[in-house]
């Protein structure tokens, strides 16, 4: 292969990886769209599953990132929210300190967060979490098998974060960055479902 062959080769290869990048972090409001969309993965799409429709309980359970075990069973009965991140993802960065913020606006309110720590090291996890006050709980997952369990979203799609009911079934995705604003309206919308 010639010089020339290998440098236009790199060319195509690095415009190709920006094209799908761009893809990837492609960012819409929920909130402001006219239909629920769910035929897209992993291009910024979100979808709502309505009471009906929805599957059975997410069973989740493992490793913290401070070494005690976590069930999800023992939060039955919550509105939680499942965030699926990485320290070294950017976007993840992006939205660290709307979770914050909203997991500050609802902890009092019954909803309860979790965080799902993907391909990671524990250290800069939990630098991750301390540098973007995260003060809810993450399962430390460093082979990346727990998103496995979720046919809503692809294994590649970082981040990604499901609202679930209080029954612990899957009512929102978000295979993007989520806002705060979005996420809240979300939980008022699931949170209206329990009265």
């Amino acid at each position: 292969m010639t010089p020339q062959t290998q440098t236009a080769r790199r060319a195509i290869l690095v415009a190709t990886g920006i094209t799908m990048l761009s893809a990837a972090c492609a960012r819409s409001d929920p909130r402001n769209d006219t239909q629920r969309s769910s035929e897209a993965v992993g291009d910024g799409t979100w979808e709502f599953i309505e009471p009906a429709d929805r599957g059975e309980p997410v069973e989740l359970s493992g490793e913290l990132l401070d070494g005690a075990s976590f069930d999800l069973a023992a939060w039955v009965g919550s509105v939680v929210v499942v965030n699926f991140w990485g320290s070294w993802c950017a976007p993840c960065r992006e939205e660290a300190l709307a979770l914050g913020a909203a997991h500050q606006s609802r902890k009092d309110e019954g909803v309860e967060f979790l965080g799902v720590d993907l391909r990671d090291e524990r250290d800069s996890a939990k630098a991750f979490m301390q540098r973007y006050e995260q003060e809810y709980p993450s399962l430390f997952d460093p082979a990346g098998e727990t998103i496995l369990a979720f046919e809503e979203i692809p294994s590649n799609v970082v981040p990604a974060t499901l609202i679930l009911d209080s029954e612990l079934r899957v009512a929102t995705v978000f295979r993007k960055t989520v806002t705060q604003r979005e996420l809240e309206s979300f939980i008022d919308e699931v949170l209206g479902e329990e009265t």
